[in-house]
């Protein structure tokens, strides 16, 4: 029986899924009874060759520049915007930022367009543009944000997390966007069962992950779906959200110690 990659508790079986797409026939996913975590044992099995043809081939259909309404694209505009507002209240600092698994770049180029905020960007699938970094270049680098959208949900291993929050530095915080659920339905038709989605996150496995990886607290962003885990509370963050939040008369941003908990 595999285990769980967060909490390495065994895992159990759960459901099955028939794609018939992208090489993939009948997928396997597992639950973790301990803390809810689920993931495709049939995709964390596959070399890494049989992986690296499934995303680019995926990637390549769905989300290239002149793809519109890609599946489940992650809502970059609210994100550049979100981000943006935490540099102007200095509670994050971009002159230091990675987006790792960045696709095409489409974040970085809202950023740098219509807000003149530029960050690098890295992705082992896509080819390299402009601000795109190589896999020797980010190597034992750290800095002081790491963003990842849409990629917690696409690991099959659990070095693959360890190796995102490897380039957060010590004082840093990891950005992400991906699904979380109190719990994960046991549903293979379930919206976000698409053929590289393979990793999915609990409220109670994600806050296992935080505190292993040495986070205190976060917020989230509900109109971005991101989290932003800090490794120390930022000054003065409670009165900066609060103030936020009333400049915008909307529950713009929610601040927790520990994880943030939204979806339940």
């Amino acid at each position: 029986m595999a285990k769980c990659f967060i909490c390495d508790h065994e895992s159990r079986f759960y459901f099955r899924k028939q794609f018939d797409e992208y090489g993939l026939s009948n997928v396997e996913y597992h639950e973790c009874p301990s803390c809810g975590f689920v993931f495709s044992k049939t995709h964390s099995e596959m070399d890494a060759g049989t992986w690296e043809k499934l995303n680019t081939s995926f990637h390549e259909e769905f989300e290239n520049p002149d793809t519109v309404n890609s599946a489940n694209s992650p809502p970059y505009l609210l994100q550049a915007a979100m981000l943006s507002i935490l540099l102007k209240y200095q509670v994050i600092n971009l002159d230091s930022c990675l987006d790792w698994g960045s696709g095409y770049g489409r974040l970085s180029k809202i950023l740098d367009k219509y807000f003149g905020i530029q960050i690098n960007n890295y992705d082992k699938y896509m080819q390299p543009e402009r601000n795109f970094l190589s896999t020797n270049e980010i190597k034992d680098k750290k800095f002081a944000v790491v963003i990842n959208s849409a990629v917690f949900e696409h690991v099959t291993q659990r070095r693959f997390l360890d190796e995102i929050n490897s380039h957060v530095s010590d004082e840093g915080c990891l950005i992400f966007h991906t699904v979380v659920c109190e719990k994960i339905p046991q549903d293979p038709n379930w919206f976000y069962l698409l053929p590289v989605h393979c990793a999915f996150h609990t409220n109670k496995s994600m806050g296992i992950l935080m505190g292993q990886w040495g986070y205190s607290c976060s917020i989230y962003c509900p109109t971005s779906k991101m989290w932003i885990l800090f490794r120390k509370k930022p000054k003065d963050i409670e009165p900066i959200v609060k103030a936020i939040n009333t400049e915008f008369q909307t529950d713009f941003l929610y601040f927790k110690s520990g994880f943030v908990d939204f979806w339940k």
